[in-house]
């Protein structure tokens, strides 16, 4: 298997208190939908427990068609520190990922492995770019994310929402941690460099 190359962008020295997401809005009846919706619920229960000065930002495109899903989203996220970026620019983009110190991926979320595999990620381009940029991934377990982060070591998998809560709650709390998981998220992201799939294309 030779994984297709990403290019990254250098995180920023000082990371912010930003969670971040990126992913198309849709729904699950569409295919393998990015669960925007329980991440905003996942983030609600972390408010409530206590997470001050944290933000939540989404990130993605959104075409007409999908726009009642994005509503519902929106809706879920009234009165939380939620940040929507539409069909942002690839510079804001970029600026986020510098910024951002947990990465969440929630797709294949509930869904199951042998009966609708399509539904899981493929790969997960974005969870490697949050990587290369130094944010930590917290991300499903399933499909192309499960070889990419490599659990306890360069991020985390979760299996429900309660769980991925609990990993962020930990990491929040835990600079410390936070910084020795974001320095081995980027060693883990040259692995999928556009130099190493140049490299294995060659040989």
């Amino acid at each position: 298997v030779i994984y297709p190359p990403v290019s990254f962008v250098s995180g920023g020295e000082r990371k912010d208190t930003l969670i971040l997401s990126v992913g198309r809005f849709f729904g699950q009846s569409f295919g393998h939908s990015k669960k925007q919706l329980e991440l905003v619920r996942a983030f609600r229960a972390l408010v409530a427990r206590g997470l001050p000065g944290w933000d939540l930002h989404l990130v993605g495109s959104c075409q007409q068609q999908h726009g009642e899903y994005l509503a519902k989203v929106r809706a879920e996220a009234r009165g939380l520190p939620v940040h929507f970026h539409i069909d942002a620019s690839g510079r804001e983009l970029r600026e986020l990922y510098r910024r951002a110190s947990i990465y969440w991926h929630a797709t294949g979320l509930g869904e199951s492995e042998r009966r609708h595999p399509e539904r899981l990620e493929h790969f997960g381009i974005s969870t490697v770019e949050a990587m290369g940029a130094g944010a930590v991934p917290i991300v499903v377990g399933t499909g192309g994310q499960a070889e990419i982060v490599q659990h306890d070591v360069n991020g985390y998998h979760f299996r429900s929402l309660e769980d991925l809560a609990a990993r962020t709650h930990l990491l929040a709390n835990d600079p410390a941690l936070r910084q020795r998981l974001a320095d081995a998220a980027r060693q883990r992201a040259g692995a999928f460099s556009t130099e190493r799939f140049v490299a294995r294309v060659r040989a």
